[in-house]
């Protein structure tokens, strides 16, 4: 975050908490203040909007008003395994709200355990290329030192 363009990053901290930390720069404060009048940042509020998606639409849960000074948050949810991003924004002095810089899209964890246990394997067998796979038999130095690059099957059904 040294390159000096704003942004926002959240990150999941547990099932009802999440992390964000975010840095504006000072070119995203002078178009701040181009459009909406010289001294309209220091005027306005640094204000965090929550919100989750739910069958692909957000909604707006949550509103939190911060000192200037900050640049990180911890916030707290009112429920698990929820799509989460929030939005920084300033809050004007006829309370309307002005986004500046949008997070990242997370994902927390469940509370509790799935209903579902059942055990799924993938089957891989036909995607691998049998000639180009060795498998070390043995704990000699050339198998545990071994830089060659290996192929990610995965990678390779990414590509198609």
């Amino acid at each position: 975050m040294l390159d000096g363009n704003t942004k926002i990053v959240l990150l999941v901290q547990n099932h009802n908490t999440v992390f964000t930390y975010f840095k504006i720069s000072p070119f995203t404060i002078k178009s701040f203040e181009d459009i909406y009048g010289i001294n309209s940042w220091k005027n306005s509020k640094p204000v965090l909007k929550v919100f989750y998606i739910e069958r692909n639409v957000p909604r707006e849960v949550q509103t939190i008003y911060m000192d200037a000074s900050n640049d990180n948050w911890y916030i707290n949810l009112d429920r698990d395994a929820c799509d989460v991003f929030v939005k920084y924004g300033r809050v004007a002095a006829d309370d309307k709200f002005i986004p500046v810089s949008v997070s990242n899209t997370v994902t927390t964890m469940r509370n509790h355990q799935a209903e579902d246990t059942t055990v799924r394997y993938v089957d891989f067998s036909n995607i691998v290329d049998e000639k180009n796979v060795k498998l070390a038999l043995q704990d000699s130095p050339e198998h545990i030192n071994a830089t060659e690059y290996k192929p990610n099957p995965i990678d390779e059904l990414k590509k198609n």
